[in-house]
């Protein structure tokens, strides 16, 4: 579905910012679940296609990863992945603007993203993750497994999983919606870390004067833990830190400090795998309900 909600140019609010303000997005999801889809597929400004509302889109078409140009659309971890392990691979990924004209016309579609992996976009006819796409999500896997998957390295047996089928962590704990996990009754005992304090889900608890739940003053990162590993990390605190920067945010702990509290967290929750860890920062509480950062 194709939302009629645009995503805004950099000079309204910079899409790279991974920060509390997805009010745009809500807006265009709501009128995808209402057509009885899952996922909005959004536009830029111009009319080419920029993103969906929670993921990175892709196409593929003559044997061509295309995806976006970045300018109107977050940074993605996993879309990053996607092109390195393609590049790897010698196949080409084509980042400029196209057109829905483009995508009715492609041989495959998919969509990624931290929670929602690399999932593929059905259509009327049923195609979907197949060839190409399917070998880009099991290489993947196979990064992930090797460790962080930060190192992306040449992938020689890409060609030779064209028709393989093999379970992909990619994909695997997730249900056919991209923003529903699976239950998992770790979930219901789950403790939440908050400033430097543990407390049991029922009872964690922020001020109604929070600068996010005021304002959307904030920002935040999604991190997946894969075997003990958390993925991609340094990634996402590059990503933490400039969104950061950007709004001028004291995120009150330095890179050591904020990987410390995320290994403490899943370690007090004896998780180990398949978890996603939501990481959520705002500018703290303020003395009266107005924006300016002079009243927190």
């Amino acid at each position: 579905f194709t939302a009629t909600v645009r995503r805004p140019p950099p000079d309204t609010l910079d899409q790279k910012l991974n920060c509390h303000s997805k009010l745009h997005e809500v807006i265009a999801l709501i009128q995808a679940t209402k057509a009885g889809a899952d996922e909005a597929l959004m536009l830029d400004p111009t009319g080419a296609v920029a993103t969906c509302n929670a993921t990175n889109f892709f196409i593929i078409k003559n044997g061509e990863v295309w995806t976006a140009t970045g300018q109107y659309n977050l940074n993605g971890i996993t879309s990053a992945l996607v092109c390195e392990v393609a590049e790897a691979a010698g196949i080409p990924v084509h980042r400029a603007p196209f057109s829905l004209t483009d995508v009715y016309a492609a041989d495959e579609a998919f969509v990624t993203g931290t929670f929602g992996g690399l999932r593929r976009l059905d259509r009327g006819d049923h195609r979907g993750i197949v060839g190409v796409g399917r070998a880009l999500a099991e290489e993947m896997d196979d990064s992930d497994a090797r460790g962080s998957g930060d190192r992306i390295e040449h992938a020689p047996s890409l060609s030779s999983k064209m028709g393989s089928d093999p379970p992909c962590n990619y994909r695997r704990a997730m249900t056919s919606s991209t923003h529903q996990a699976l239950a998992d009754e770790r979930n219901a005992t789950v403790e939440i870390y908050s400033h430097g304090e543990f407390f049991l889900r029922d009872e964690a608890k922020i001020s109604v004067f929070d600068s996010g739940f005021l304002v959307g003053d904030g920002i935040w990162e999604g991190i997946r833990l894969h075997h003990g590993v958390f993925a991609h990390l340094d990634r996402h605190l590059d990503r933490l830190f400039a969104s950061a920067a950007a709004i001028d945010l004291d995120i009150g702990l330095d890179r050591a400090g904020v990987t410390a509290a995320l290994r403490e967290t899943v370690d007090r929750n004896g998780m180990d795998d398949m978890v996603h860890v939501r990481l959520m920062i705002t500018r703290g509480d303020k003395k009266t309900p107005s924006q300016h950062p002079s009243n927190n």
